[in-house]
């Protein structure tokens, strides 16, 4: 067991505020200490506490009185994360711009290569599934597996050609990352 899902096990408990703080990167071992002292664990690793609280009835009490007691710690602790999730979400967006901008600078310079090799692969890609289905090219039976391993890999390699040319759609990638923030938040 880590600090993350220790977090998620006291959250359940209903001392939500504390659970959110120890599955939050850098608390977990300092308010771990705090917790396992409340519930008279020695070593306070996320297993012995965890253990603890399946032993102890009156976990859930201990939780809340140490939630209550640091409720202004506990919401500093959940600022300065919210404020770290932002940071590292503004990080990712520029890193992105960026990569985009020196692509479409490269496109400004000259274009004719990209645009040839494009076409190129696109014309290779169709004439080979068009060679495959009409039976022109006959895959033996033990490349098939093979064949098909790298006719997927084309396939994927002509949406990054499309999405190249044409852009892909922003608001799938945004609901994706907001998917993927909004589980990792979960303790």
């Amino acid at each position: 067991m880590n600090w993350k899902s220790l977090g998620g096990k006291v959250a359940e408990t209903g001392a939500h505020l504390l659970g959110t703080a120890l599955a939050g990167p850098g608390a977990g071992a300092a308010l771990g200490s705090i917790v396992g002292t409340a519930l008279g664990v020695s070593d306070p690793t996320p297993d012995n506490i965890a253990a603890a609280m399946d032993k102890d009835p009156e976990a859930a009490v201990k939780l809340a009185t140490i939630q209550s007691k640091r409720q202004t710690d506990l919401e500093q602790i959940a600022a300065q994360r919210a404020v770290q999730l932002a940071s590292e979400e503004t990080k990712r967006i520029q890193s992105d711009a960026a990569d985009r901008a020196s692509a479409r600078d490269l496109f400004k310079v000259n274009e004719v290569p990209q645009m040839a090799l494009s076409c190129a692969f696109i014309f290779g890609y169709f004439l080979a599934i068009f060679a495959m289905m009409t039976g022109y090219v006959h895959i033996p039976a033990d490349l098939n597996a093979p064949f098909v391993t790298v006719l997927g890999v084309l396939t994927a390699s002509v949406m990054s050609i499309m999405n190249f040319w044409f852009g892909s759609s922003k608001n799938s990638q945004d609901k994706d990352g907001a998917l993927q923030r909004a589980q990792d938040r979960k303790p």
